[in-house]
C-alpha cells in the first residue's frame, strides 16, 4: 500500500474512533502502545473475548527495535562525519533500513506468532525493502513533523502507528 492512502486510512480511523490519550509519557510506553494496537487489530472482530496477552514483555521489544536502530543511525552518522558533513542525512535513511526490519515486530506479537523477531523480517523482505522504506519514510516524517503540532503532538504519531497497523491487517496478517 502506498503512504498517502495509510496516513489517509488511518486519520479517517482515528476521527471515527479518536484514542484515549492521558498524555503521559512512561516507562510503559511500549507496553500501552501495544495496548492500542490490540484494540485497533482487533475493534472489527465479533469475538469480544479475545485477551491482550500482558505475559509478553513489550518493554524489551521495543528496547531491542530502537535500541538497535539508534545504534546503527549513530554509528552510521559517526561513519558520515568522517568522510563529509553533508553525508549525515543518510543516516536517517540507515536508521529506517534497520528499523524496518522490526516493523510488523508489535502486531506479530500481538497476535502470538512464533519466533516474532524472525516472523517480522521474514515479512519485511516478503514485502520488499525498498517497498518497505518508501513507505515507512515519508509515514515517519509525519509522525515525526507532527511532533512539532504543540496543541496535539501525538495525533500524528497515533496516525503513523495507525498507518503501520492497517498495512499489517491489509497484506501481512494473512501470510503469518
Amino acid at each position: 500500500m502506498k503512504y498517502q492512502n495509510l496516513i489517509s486510512q488511518s486519520k479517517i480511523n482515528l476521527e471515527i474512533n479518536p484514542p484515549n490519550i492521558n498524555g503521559i509519557l512512561s516507562m510503559n510506553i511500549f507496553d500501552e502502545g501495544a495496548k492500542w494496537m490490540f484494540d485497533k487489530l482487533n475493534e472489527s472482530k465479533i469475538d469480544k473475548e479475545l485477551q491482550f496477552n500482558q505475559s509478553v514483555n513489550f518493554f524489551a521489544y521495543g528496547l531491542l527495535k530502537y535500541g538497535i536502530s539508534f545504534f546503527v543511525f549513530l554509528f552510521s552518522a559517526y561513519l558520515f562525519l568522517k568522510v563529509n558533513l553533508f553525508l549525515l542525512p543518510l543516516s536517517i535513511i540507515i536508521f529506517y533500513l534497520a528499523e524496518v526490519h522490526f516493523l510488523f515486530l508489535f502486531p506479530i506479537l500481538i497476535d502470538n506468532a512464533e519466533n516474532p523477531i524472525w516472523t517480522s523480517i521474514k515479512q519485511t523482505y516478503k514485502t520488499g525493502i525498498l517497498t518497505t522504506l518508501t513507505t515507512v519514510i515519508p509515514i515517519g516524517f509525519f509522525m515525526v513533523f507532527g511532533l512539532l503540532n504543540f496543541k496535539d503532538p501525538f495525533r500524528n504519531w497515533y496516525v503513523g502507528c495507525l498507518s503501520i497497523i492497517i498495512w499489517y491487517q491489509n497484506e501481512i496478517r494473512n501470510r503469518i
